[in-house]
């Protein structure tokens, strides 16, 4: 699972969501609990609540890893940027001082386009979320 959700993009990306064994039989065995007293109830309704808690972020997860940023977006605004700064260099006079704010800002611009695009890749790129703390907690424990 760890792998499927940390690939480095050469996969499908339009794979289709589907349950895994052990997560279905372990829903079916918790809807399946009958509960005799009033303890037990309120303890099956937090294990299935639980349990579609686990299913919803799984869900999330599964369209996070697969979503791209788009088109329009990005078209609509890299075209403002650029009307932004055309109108920037048609009224100011092109002195060293005008020359480098335009610079710093579209040095600036461009970075945030950057980081804009590299948070619909939570799993992959140069900002990732690190699979090695999962990893971990996930490995059997050493005797």
């Amino acid at each position: 699972m760890i792998d499927r959700i940390w690939d480095d993009g050469t996969t499908k990306q339009n794979k289709r969501f589907a349950t895994t064994a052990v997560g279905h039989t372990t829903y079916q065995m918790v809807a399946a609990l009958s509960p005799t007293t009033e303890a037990e109830r309120a303890i099956r309704n937090q294990a299935m609540e639980l349990a579609n808690t686990i299913l919803q972020t799984r869900l999330i997860l599964h369209e996070q890893s697969s979503t791209r940023m788009p088109l329009p977006f990005l078209v609509v605004l890299v075209f403002w940027l650029y009307i932004l700064f055309a109108s920037f260099c048609l009224f100011s006079p092109l002195n060293p001082t005008a020359f480098a704010a335009i610079a710093v800002i579209a040095l600036s611009a461009s970075g945030a386009i950057f980081l804009i695009l590299e948070l619909y890749r939570p799993f992959s790129g140069l900002m990732q979320i690190d699979s090695e703390p999962l990893r971990q907690a996930l490995a059997p424990l050493a005797p």
